[in-house]
């Protein structure tokens, strides 16, 4: 009998910016040189990166993304350009992080139904599925 090793399927998630892509890039980098599969869900603008490092790039679809300047509505562009400091801070996180949870979320379901994970290690933290049907059920 002959045994083979089964590898895991990672689905890696970052928003997409360069302090949270970047520091992701050798932590996949060597899942996939270990023989695991990895998708990794951000913006375009890093679709480049995520490819060199053997992982399968998986866009964002449904939620916002601000890789791409283009893609920011010139209202929050203007919004945000007229306020500094914890004001400031408290637009990005509105707009930016929990705003975009709901088009994330509903990506990551769909994404999920492509590539069935056995980990969704996001940014730094391991989310278990479970958590994905509850924020879809509790807020979408």
């Amino acid at each position: 009998m002959i045994l083979t090793k089964t590898m895991a399927r990672f689905l890696v998630g970052t928003i997409p910016v360069v302090g949270h892509v970047s520091p992701s890039i050798p932590i996949v980098r060597q899942l996939v040189q270990r023989g695991h599969e990895v998708w990794w869900y951000t913006g375009k603008l890093f679709q480049p990166y995520v490819e060199a490092t053997g992982a399968t790039f998986a866009p964002m679809i449904h939620a916002l993304d601000y890789s791409i300047a283009e893609n920011v509505p010139e209202a929050w562009v203007k919004e945000r350009a007229a306020v500094e400091g914890i004001a400031q801070l408290k637009f990005d996180l509105k707009h930016f992080f929990i705003e975009a949870a709901i088009g994330h979320v509903q990506d990551y379901d769909e994404l999920l139904q492509q590539f069935p994970a056995d980990a969704l290690p996001l940014g730094y933290l391991r989310v278990p599925k479970d958590f994905l049907m509850w924020f879809r059920l509790t807020y979408i």
